[in-house]
């Protein structure tokens, strides 16, 4: 017999992608699917699907099979828990998740939250799940929750997610910047949300496309205006995340444009190829360091 409290072993079962013991730990102690973890985070069994913030972070396979049964066993799709705030929800940890993207379940773990319920423009109807997964450099998961109906009704969005000719017509009217949604702190750093407060929402909006390799829309908020070294917050350009993230066709353009390489920004303290050099970019690092 396990001496293991059941909530740790339904855990474990998560983790490892075990179906079948999940399924017997629930039928058998049916209250654990509201239960909360003894930790300060307070995750429910959903929230360790995401893998983000929790004790144990591990993504299986079946992940999406795994969702499906504490849902349909009763589990609250948008429970909140303070994973990194106040209410984070399983949608919004797994749409910033590096787990869930690396197994390449991250796009149909949004469908199976959705399937079941989960405000796909999150608990306060502010698109966050939308600017979490933009904000921090998830390209699919992004456009999956627009497939299932997230709103893209800001600048930022519209850039992150290609939408050039939305992105055009707000620079043009000067609109899609009041619905931003904007850290009430003094923080800001690299793949975080909110915004920060005072960053400006055109520069953001260039990094943000430049980090989804969305050349067609750089080119346009370049020609908007949008100065190319624009550092919105940390001394962090378009060309930092481009490089970071791989996004050649974009690095390329920004040079092109007159992207300095030898901005260092305040939080890393590394020029764009620093960046890159951070995630193995070698032919980027070698065209930022000619």
């Amino acid at each position: 017999m396990s001496t293991v409290a059941p909530f740790s072993q339904a855990v474990e079962a998560i983790a490892t992608g075990d179906e079948p013991r999940l399924r017997a730990l629930l039928q058998t102690h049916p209250g654990l699917i509201h239960e909360r973890a003894p930790f300060a985070r307070q995750a429910t069994l959903l929230h360790y699907v995401a893998a983000n913030g929790v004790e144990v972070q591990r993504t299986p396979g079946n992940a999406s099979a795994i969702a499906r049964i504490l849902l349909e066993a009763g589990a609250e799709a948008d429970a909140v828990a303070p994973i990194y705030g106040t209410a984070d929800t399983t949608l919004c940890m797994t749409v910033t998740s590096v787990h869930p993207y690396l197994a390449g379940v991250q796009a149909s773990l949004v469908d199976v939250l959705a399937d079941h319920g989960a405000k796909i423009d999150g608990v306060a109807g502010d698109g966050a799940p939308l600017g979490c997964a933009l904000l921090f450099g998830y390209t699919e998961a992004a456009e999956r929750l627009v497939l299932r109906g997230a709103r893209v009704g800001n600048l930022i969005y519209a850039a992150g997610l290609g939408r050039t000719d939305v992105v055009r017509q707000m620079l043009a009217t000067g609109t899609g910047t009041d619905t931003i949604v904007r850290r009430t702190d003094n923080r800001a750093g690299r793949f975080s949300f909110p915004v920060p407060r005072n960053a400006d929402a055109r520069e953001v909006a260039l990094i943000v496309a430049a980090m989804h390799g969305r050349l067609t829309t750089v080119r346009a908020l370049l020609d908007g205006g949008v100065d190319v070294n624009a550092t919105p917050y940390c001394r962090q350009s378009a060309l930092h995340y481009a490089a970071h993230l791989g996004r050649a066709e974009v690095v390329e353009e920004l040079l092109q444009r007159a992207a300095d390489t030898s901005l260092v920004d305040t939080q890393m303290k590394q020029t764009p190829a620093g960046w890159a050099r951070e995630m193995g970019n070698a032919e980027i690092v070698a065209r930022l360091d000619r």
